[in-house]
């Protein structure tokens, strides 16, 4: 219990870091997934990302992403799947962006926690212009622990790196350009019996989002709330 009261403090204490930060933002997102066969499921998902939390919140960014998971191979201590999704996002300013994409995903028990995997290349499409871009997520969770028969909360750490080249001259390919650091999540899940509904899920975390410009790195402060309902036959 002593760790926990202590993972939460320290979540609770960045968190509010992340909404005095004079680049602070809020994403938020919502989701579903459906699981009609064994190793196989469906999901739509739904973000919206909100700026000038400091001040006053503005919209900025939205973006929709319909996917499909197969989950290639399990073990008793983890897997590996396969995740192909097609999103559309749409920023002020800018014209929308189609972006198919293929996610690899390995989740493996590891010391009192479980580590995961996720290799994303995506094509990114918006007018003339063309990009390509591989993204790598490293997350682990740290511990978990239930809350009643039903609830499990799991903290969190993870980082994102991005690699972007371009397919058409001026799409602007910039190598290493980005980078995403998590160093306080926390997943919380509810789950349940003889429904179609599955589990609820959320999603809680402070980010830092690096992002290589033109006069170099910049770094936003990210409040981020997630919520999901995986569905399945009864």
């Amino acid at each position: 219990m002593k760790k926990v009261l202590i993972a939460l403090s320290l979540f609770v204490a960045l968190l509010a870091q992340a909404s005095m930060a004079k680049a602070a933002e809020l994403w938020t997102s919502t989701g579903a997934s459906y699981k009609f066969a064994d190793r196989h499921s469906i999901s739509l998902e739904s973000e919206n990302r909100f700026g000038g939390l400091a001040s006053l919140p503005g919209h900025y960014l939205y973006n929709t992403t319909l996917g499909y998971k197969f989950d290639w191979v399990k073990w008793d201590s983890g897997s590996f799947a396969i995740a192909p999704a097609i999103r559309y996002e749409k920023e002020d300013g800018n014209d929308g962006e189609y972006r198919p994409m293929v996610n690899l995903e390995l989740k493996q028990k590891f010391g009192g926690g479980t580590i995961g995997v996720r290799n994303r290349v995506e094509v990114r499409l918006r007018g003339s212009q063309k990009r390509i871009r591989e993204r790598l997520r490293l997350k682990y969770n740290l511990f978990s622990f239930k809350v009643g028969d039903r609830v499990k909360i799991s903290p969190y750490v993870s980082n994102e790196i991005f690699y972007q080249k371009a397919l058409t001259d001026g799409s602007g390919g910039r190598g290493f350009d980005q980078n995403r650091v998590v160093p306080a999540g926390v997943s919380i899940d509810h789950s349940f019996e003889d429904s179609y509904l599955k589990k609820m899920s959320w999603d809680l975390y402070y980010m830092v989002d690096m992002d290589k410009g033109g006069s170099g790195w910049t770094a936003n402060h990210v409040a981020g709330v997630g919520l999901k309902f995986s569905l399945g036959p009864r």
